[in-house]
C-alpha cells in the first residue's frame, strides 16, 4: 500500500492523488504546479533527517510533512500496533502498556535516527538501506548492539567517517539534535527502522512470527494496512482535511 493508497483509503474521493515517486520530484513538481498558477494544491511528503523542508526555498510551498519523520513513523502509535498485536502477537499481548512498547522501541531506534542526522548534517552519505538494523538487536535481551551497528553501517557506506566518531553520535556523546516535528511526534524516528525494530518485537517478545515474517519491507506493509481506516481518527489528518479545505489555502 503506498502512501498514495493510504491517504486514498482514508480520505475518499474528495480529493485528487498523484503520486511523485519520490519526495524531491514531489516538491519540483509542486513548486512548477504552483508556479504555473494552479491553485488548491497540495503536496503531503516525509520531514526525513534533513533540512529540505524548512529550507528557504521551499518554505512558502504548501507542503504538508507527516507527523515524525515519514509515514511508517506516523503510524507507530498504540493504535496501530494494538490491531497488529491482536493479528501477529501472543495472547494478551495486545492488552501490554503499548505506549510503554513504543518508547522502548523508540528508544532502540534512536541510536539509528542521531546518525541518520548526523549524516545529513556533516555529508557522510551513510548507507542506512544497506544496514539491518534488525540483526543488532540481542535475541535474548533486546538491547542494540549499537557497536555492531555503527561497524556495519561503516562497511556498507563508501568513504564513511571513522568508527568511534559513528560511535560517538550514537551513544550521545557527540551531541546532535534531532529535527524538530511540528505535529507534536513524542519520539523522531525513520519508519523502516521503527519496523525492523518492531520485527524483532514481534519474534521474540510480542509473538511468534518468524524471521522471513518480520523483514522490515514486510512489517512495513503490516503497519501500513493496520492503520488502514483509522488514520482517519488521527488529529494530523483532522488537521490536513482543515488546511486543505481551507478558504484561505492557496
Amino acid at each position: 500500500m503506498t502512501d498514495e493508497d493510504l491517504l486514498g483509503d482514508t480520505f475518499g474521493e474528495i480529493w485528487m492523488y498523484f503520486s511523485a515517486a519520490g519526495r524531491k520530484n514531489a516538491i519540483e513538481a509542486i513548486r512548477e504546479t504552483v508556479q504555473a498558477g494552479t491553485k488548491k494544491v497540495f503536496c503531503v511528503i516525509d520531514r526525513d533527517f534533513d533540512n529540505e523542508i524548512t529550507s528557504t526555498t521551499n518554505s512558502d510551498l504548501p507542503i504538508i510533512t507527516y507527523r515524525n519523520a515519514d509515514m511508517e513513523a506516523m503510524l507507530a502509535t498504540p493504535d496501530t500496533l494494538r490491531v497488529i498485536l491482536t493479528s501477529f502477537g501472543r495472547e494478551n499481548s495486545s492488552e501490554l502498556d503499548l505506549d510503554e512498547v513504543l518508547d522502548e522501541i523508540a528508544e532502540i531506534a534512536k541510536p539509528i535516527s542521531l546518525l541518520r542526522r548526523a549524516s545529513f548534517l556533516n555529508g557522510w552519505g551513510l548507507n542506512f538501506d544497506g544496514t539491518e538494523p534488525a540483526d543488532k538487536v540481542d535475541q535474548r535481551t533486546l538491547k542494540f548492539n549499537i557497536l555492531g551497528y555503527c561497524q556495519a553501517l561503516a562497511r556498507a557506506s563508501n568513504d564513511p567517517p571513522d568508527l568511534a566518531t559513528l560511535v560517538a553520535v550514537a551513544t550521545e556523546n557527540t551531541p546532535v539534535s534531532l529535527p524538530s516535528c511540528p505535529h507534536g511526534a513524542k519520539h523522531y524516528f525513520n519508519g523502516k527502522d521503527f519496523a525492523a525494530i518492531l520485527g524483532v518485537f514481534l519474534r521474540k517478545k510480542l509473538g511468534y512470527l518468524s524471521k522471513s515474517q518480520t523483514e522490515r519491507k514486510h512489517v512495513c506493509a503490516i503497519v501500513r494496512s493496520s492503520a488502514s481506516g483509522r488514520l482517519k481518527n488521527d488529529p494530523w489528518a483532522a488537521n490536513l482535511e482543515e488546511t486543505v479545505n481551507s478558504p484561505s489555502s492557496p
